[in-house]
């Protein structure tokens, strides 16, 4: 298929060198690139051994970031963009998520874990914020970079598929397991990055609501 599948990744070593294998060894995609983004662990090594594009960032910048420097390095026009914590990943998840953007049947695929079905079955407005994306290039490199700073860039692309009349369809990824920052840590280290992260998200939902009664974005 040509499309690069882009990884951003933060000390990622217990998970990185399985989800790389797989995505090679599928046999579906043009290019698989990592962002190391500045971690302190073996991220990049385990990334590079599995067979990876790795492209290292100084410091961590965060998720937008890597996701931006990681699409200027792709080369094909459809994206797929992959959490570095996940596993149990199969081929079928990856293909769910990929042909309906390939034929044109969606603009954006976002795949959610089985665990939050329920939670997002409750109110279909609620934002799906996921990791877990395909989409073409040319959506990512429309939304301004400013919006797309660490985990925004999630909130940013709903936002700009929903004002521009695009095709967002979400689909279940059943059996995809995903490390609970808890797990890779301790629990209060953890927590501190579910509110970062949550703070981001929640930033961005009014910021973008203000810029366009100002009409500054489309």
């Amino acid at each position: 298929m040509p499309v690069s599948v882009i990884v951003p990744a933060y000390n990622e070593q217990k998970t990185i060198y399985n989800l790389i294998r797989v995505l090679k060894d599928s046999g579906l995609f043009a290019e698989v690139i990592v962002i190391n983004d500045g971690s302190k662990d073996r991220t990049a090594y385990l990334a590079k051994q599995a067979g990876a594009k790795v492209i290292n960032q100084s410091k961590n910048l965060g998720k937008g970031e890597a996701l931006l420097a990681g699409v200027k390095e792709a080369k094909e026009n459809f994206l797929l963009f992959l959490d570095a914590d996940l596993f149990n990943v199969r081929r079928k998840h990856l293909t769910d998520l990929i042909k309906p953007v390939e034929q044109g049947e969606a603009d954006m695929m976002i795949g959610l874990q089985p665990k939050y079905k329920d939670f997002y079955a409750l109110n279909e407005t609620i934002p799906k914020i996921s990791g877990q994306r395909a989409l073409r290039r040319e959506i990512f490199e429309a939304i301004d970079p400013k919006l797309l700073s660490g985990y925004q860039v999630e909130e940013a692309l709903n936002d700009y598929c929903k004002t521009n009349n695009l095709k967002v369809k979400t689909i279940i990824l059943a059996g995809l397991g995903h490390v609970s920052k808890m797990a890779k840590s301790n629990f209060l280290v953890g927590l501190w990055g579910y509110i970062k992260m949550d703070w981001q998200l929640t930033k961005i939902f009014i910021w973008v609501r203000i810029l366009r009664v100002f009409k500054k974005i489309k």
